[in-house]
């Protein structure tokens, strides 16, 4: 279903831009389908698109002589060039191939289609339910967080990085032929290379976190499951680890001037950051994304400085909270094969609050990189967080609701939608 919606709009030029603020009307030019132009979207109308544009017109350089100087374009994640690394940013093939509009709505749709069957496919391993994995899929991308910072380096750096994941964990079930195992190892060094070079740290960091903790969390309790081997997991792991890192250490050397300039830079090179003092509005602000459709200039004076740094996710998760001790017994019941993980995701989630909220110790934020990530920015690692526990533990209790009764079921789903 993704990929027919992606073939279908780019094949019809559609996209989500909001370039036609530029014409002096916004809207009234005849080329938005729905909606509205978003004026706080300025980071993609005023400078991402035209560049994009540009890109064309100028033949698809590597490096163009912009602004103050010659600049290498290589390193800008959201501008398609001729290099090598564009074999790693699959959502801008089409570039050079079809015309720019349908190339940029198959851009456009392609950074969703990418969050999407990234999330899909990591929710599929870790649960086994297509149904479950679908939810949390749509739900992780309907919020309001990647909609107000529709960039590559928001939805394509989760994708990419949720997608290398289940590819690992999936290339590690005991059973599978030596074939099928190494084209998954394959295929996950490849998206996670893609994860990788598609480069914002401040992102990156907090969903690296959470996917490492949730992973191991997976792991441990399929090694005690016999679902795979100690054996197994360290050589996957190495290879698309090994080949992950090459494929970035590359990256980095053929490119090593622009990037040393960048880190020489106050901010993002120098820049530490010690956490704490997080926006605990952006615990509740989901629903800021409709408030700022409707109202935005009431809100704008509400919410931190603008649309794109209110914007938050769901988090049901975190409020399930409180209630996982009433629920571990049944966790560790019938649902108990969702334990591990859900350990995993929760020390995930620990981390990245902590950060947020309170501020971790030294050691421990250079150790994470998260001294790298405005304490802000580090919601990103809280939402994927948050749809895990939500996902994880709505798993477990299906599976303990299997020995009630379909009136107790009934009950227990009516109380369930009430408190919600």
């Amino acid at each position: 279903a993704v990929l027919v919606l992606l073939v279908v709009l780019s094949a019809f030029g559609v996209n989500g831009s909001s370039i036609s603020g530029l014409t002096g009307r916004p809207g009234g030019d005849g080329s938005v389908l729905a909606g509205n132009p978003r004026a706080i979207r300025s980071d993609e109308f005023l400078v991402r698109t035209p560049f994009v544009v540009g890109q064309e017109r100028r033949g698809f350089p590597s490096t163009a002589e912009i602004g103050v100087g010659e600049h290498d374009l290589t390193v800008l994640v959201d501008l398609p060039t001729r290099d090598w690394a564009m074999l790693f940013r699959p959502h801008q093939w089409a570039y050079g191939i079809l015309p720019i509009d349908q190339a940029y709505a198959f851009d456009w749709w392609g950074l969703s289609a990418v969050l999407l069957l990234g999330t899909y496919g990591l929710l599929l391993v870790l649960t086994g339910r297509w149904s479950w994995a679908a939810i949390g899929a749509v739900a992780f991308w309907a919020s309001p967080f990647f909609h107000w910072w529709y960039l590559a380096l928001s939805l394509a750096v989760a994708g990419y990085g949720l997608g290398g994941v289940a590819l690992l964990l999936a290339s590690m079930r005991a059973g599978l032929s030596a074939r099928a195992r190494w084209l998954l190892v394959a295929a996950s060094a490849y998206v996670s290379s893609c994860f990788a070079l598609t480069f914002y740290p401040p992102f990156q960091m907090p969903l690296a976190l959470v996917l490492i903790a949730t992973a191991i969390g997976f792991v441990a309790q399929r090694l005690g499951e016999g679902w795979t081997d100690w054996r197994t997991v360290a050589t996957n792991s190495a290879v698309a680890g090994g080949v992950t890192a090459a494929v970035f250490g590359l990256f980095v050397i053929t490119r090593m001037e622009t990037l040393s300039a960048i880190m020489n830079t106050a901010y993002p090179g120098e820049r530490r950051v010690d956490g704490g003092g997080a926006n605990t509005g952006l615990l509740a602000s989901s629903w800021f994304g409709l408030e700022f459709v409707q109202e935005p200039d009431t809100m704008r004076t509400k919410v931190l400085a603008n649309e794109s740094e209110g914007s938050s996710f769901l988090l049901l998760g975190a409020f399930l909270l409180p209630a996982l001790p009433i629920l571990w017994s049944r966790i560790a019941g019938p649902g108990r094969r969702m334990r591990g993980v859900l350990i995993g995701a929760l020390v995930g989630f620990g981390l990245v609050a902590a950060h947020m909220f309170v501020g971790l110790p030294t050691f421990l934020a250079k150790t994470t990189l998260l001294d790298r990530v405005p304490a802000d920015r580090a919601i990103v690692g809280l939402g994927l967080a948050s749809i895990l526990v939500v996902v994880l533990a709505g798993v477990a209790m299906q599976e303990e609701m299997r020995e009630l009764g379909p009136v107790r079921r009934v009950a227990a789903a009516a109380i369930t939608v009430f408190f919600a």
